[in-house]
């Protein structure tokens, strides 16, 4: 072929006409300037055909759909955030640091509008009814109806069940607690519990072979501790 540059540039160019990769890496939809809780920044985040690219200021990172196991949109005590969180099967890594989680923190009252770069033909061939060509709402369902759609994993949330799930305050659907140095928040869902923390935790259900609690007073006296501790044993560890 009769390619025109420096030698890399020439490289690069063979491997684009012998392979169909500026559309595998075409951005479908970009979200922008997100907040991002884990790992913490502000990332626009690009969703292409079959992964997900993070940019930010410092740092870039690339997500495989078929990395992601498990999707989690979790209402912070604040009264104003959703966490939403990317659960993986295979960690981020930036140096030392890994990351077995993504949580973005999104607004709840913040209006968001996205348009998939298909025609509306090729979205329903896509997506079916998950996603449309155009969508618009709130930044938390909005995000995670996108997100959901292009990983091709359900989004699980407290309207799926799980602790004081029928409670209208979300103070009341996770329990303030601390895992070794990590304060946090456990959220007692159907099948898992999950920790959401700078340090996050995910633990299904049906790894746990025991619960054990510890420091436990009964009775209302002012003697009685206001907190206790808790010790899960898994099947595997």
């Amino acid at each position: 072929a009769d390619v025109e540059g420096t030698p890399a540039e020439g490289f690069v160019e063979l491997l684009k006409q012998s392979g169909d990769l500026e559309v595998a890496g075409a951005s479908l939809l970009t979200l922008d300037d997100l907040q991002v809780q884990v790992p913490r920044g502000r990332y626009d985040i690009e969703l292409c055909d079959k992964f997900m690219k993070l940019h930010g200021k410092t740092n870039d990172y690339k997500v495989l759909y078929t990395n992601v196991a498990a999707l989690y949109l979790l209402p912070k005590p604040d009264g104003h955030h959703m966490a939403l969180s990317i659960s993986l099967e295979h960690p981020l890594r930036q140096g030392a640091t890994s990351y077995p989680h993504i949580v973005l923190q999104l607004p709840r009252e913040e209006p968001l509008d996205v348009e998939v770069q298909l025609s509306e033909k090729e979205c329903a061939s896509r997506f079916a009814d998950k996603l449309e060509k155009f969508e618009s709402g709130n930044m938390p369902s909005v995000v995670a109806k996108v997100i959901s759609a292009f990983t091709k994993r359900k989004v699980v949330g407290i309207k799926s069940g799980g602790f004081n799930a029928e409670s209208r305050d979300d103070r009341n659907k996770s329990i303030r607690c601390s895992l070794k140095a990590q304060d946090g928040f456990l959220f007692p869902l159907d099948k898992a519990f999950y920790f959401l923390s700078n340090k996050p935790v995910r633990i299904e259900l049906d790894r746990v072979a025991s619960i054990e609690f510890n420091r436990v007073e009964q009775g209302s006296s002012s003697s009685a501790a206001r907190t206790f501790d808790g010790t899960v044993h898994l099947k595997d560890s």
